[in-house]
C-alpha cells in the first residue's frame, strides 16, 4: 500500500473572476440562452469566485486551429508538469533521479511519449523511468490516478512514484457553444496541475501521509451523456448535464456504503472527506448521501471557491488543503470521492 507525502501545485496566470465570466457567456451568447436569467444564475450561485486560465476565454475565440492549439497544450503541459513535480519533491527533499515512476493523467490535449521524455529530461529524471499516460478519465483522474499508482506500487515496495494531472480547458476546448450544458461547463472550470509523490510500503516509515488502503471504480449504468468530452473540428467539447446531481442522489449512498463494508468500515469510523467539489448540487448531494455536515467538506468548498472546477487536478489541491491546514490523527479515515465521464465513481480509503 502505497503513502502519500508530498503535494506540489502551478497555475497559469489568468485569474478570471466568476463575474467577469458572466459578463462574456452573456454578451457573447445573449441572443442564443434559452431561460437566460435562468442559464446566468449559475455564475451567481455556484460558490466560485475565481479561477485561473491558461488562454482568456475571450481570446480563444479566435479561429485557431486544433493544431495550433495542441503545441499550445503541449508547452503548457511541460510548464505545468514541472512546477509541480518539482515543488511536490523539494517539499520533501527527493531529487527527481529517485522517481521509478511518473502517472500523468490529462483529458484536456493530445500527449505522446515525445513529450513525456521532454519533460522527463527537463527535471533530471534517470533516463529509465517509466512514464504511464491515462487520458480521457475526466475529473474522475486524480482520485483513479492515485488508485493506479497504488495498484502500480504494490510490486514495489522501496519504490518512489509521482502522480501528475495536468488539466488546461481554455487552451483546446471550444468554448463558441450556447448548449445548456455547455454553458455549465463554462462557468465550472479552471486550469491548473498538482503532483503528489507516493511512496511503498518499505519506506512509508521514513514520511508523513495517508497511506492508501483500498480503492474501487464504479460504472453507473445508463449514464454516457451526463459528463461529456468530445473532439469537434477545432477542438475538444465538454458538457456537464444538470441531470447528473440526479443521478448522484440516486447512486451516492448505496455505493459508498458497499464500499466501506467491503473493507470492515462504517461511516463513523470516517474522520474526513475529500471530495471532488464538481459544483455546489455535487458537494451538497455529497453532504446529504454521506450524513455530514456542510463543514465537514470545508476543503471542498474552499478549493472550489479559490480555483473552480479544475478536473483531475482537483482532488489532489483539496488532499494538499487537508494535509497543510488540518492534518488528521495518526490511524484516522479519510474517504476520498470523485466522479467522472461514464459516469464512473471513484472511491478511495486513505489511512493517517
Amino acid at each position: 500500500m502505497g503513502k502519500v507525502v508530498s503535494i506540489g501545485k502551478a497555475f497559469p496566470s489568468y485569474l478570471w473572476k466568476q463575474g467577469s465570466a458572466k459578463e462574456f457567456v452573456d454578451n457573447r451568447f445573449q441572443d442564443h440562452i434559452p431561460n437566460r436569467e435562468k442559464a446566468l444564475q449559475a455564475y451567481d450561485n455556484g460558490r466560485i469566485e475565481q479561477r485561473y486560465l491558461a488562454v482568456p476565454f475571450e481570446r480563444e475565440l479566435q479561429q485557431r486551429s486544433f493544431d495550433e492549439k495542441n503545441r499550445q497544450f503541449e508547452e503548457y503541459f511541460i510548464k505545468m508538469s514541472k512546477e509541480s513535480i518539482l515543488e511536490c519533491l523539494e517539499n520533501v527533499n527527493t531529487h527527481p533521479e529517485e522517481i521509478d515512476h511518473i502517472v500523468f493523467v490529462t483529458s484536456s490535449g493530445v500527449i505522446h511519449q515525445g513529450i513525456l521524455s521532454v519533460l522527463c529530461q527537463e527535471i533530471q529524471c534517470r533516463v529509465n523511468v517509466r512514464c504511464t499516460l491515462l487520458f480521457g478519465l475526466g475529473c474522475a483522474g486524480g482520485a483513479g490516478g492515485l488508485a493506479r499508482v497504488n495498484e502500480l506500487l504494490a510490486n514495489h515496495p522501496r519504490g518512489k512514484a509521482v502522480l501528475c494531472c495536468i488539466e488546461s480547458f481554455s487552451i483546446n476546448f471550444i468554448v463558441d457553444e450556447a448548449s445548456p450544458a455547455h454553458l455549465v461547463y463554462l462557468s465550472l472550470f479552471g486550469d491548473g496541475a498538482a503532483a503528489a509523490l507516493i511512496v511503498g510500503d518499505e519506506l512509508a516509515d521514513d514520511f508523513v501521509g495517508p497511506s492508501i488502503i483500498a480503492s474501487e471504480s464504479v460504472l453507473i449504468p445508463n449514464s454516457r451523456d451526463l459528463v461529456h468530452i468530445g473532439v469537434k473540428d477545432g477542438g475538444f467539447t465538454g458538457g456537464v448535464s444538470q441531470k447528473l446531481p440526479l443521478l448522484l442522489d440516486k447512486h451516492l449512498e448505496g455505493n459508498t456504503k458497499r464500499f466501506m463494508e467491503s473493507q470492515g468500515i462504517t461511516s463513523e469510523q470516517i474522520s474526513s472527506y475529500i471530495v471532488h467539489a464538481g459544483g455546489k448540487r455535487i458537494l451538497e448531494i455529497a453532504a446529504k448521501r454521506l450524513h455530514i455536515d456542510h463543514e465537514d467538506l470545508k476543503h471542498s468548498w474552499e478549493i472550489l471557491r479559490k480555483s473552480g472546477n479544475t478536473a483531475s487536478v482537483l482532488v489532489l489541491l483539496i488532499l494538499d488543503e487537508l494535509m497543510r491546514k488540518e492534518p488528521p490523527n495518526h490511524g484516522d479515515l479519510s474517504l476520498m470521492l470523485a466522479v467522472g465521464p461514464g459516469i464512473t465513481l471513484e472511491q478511495v480509503m486513505l489511512r493517517w
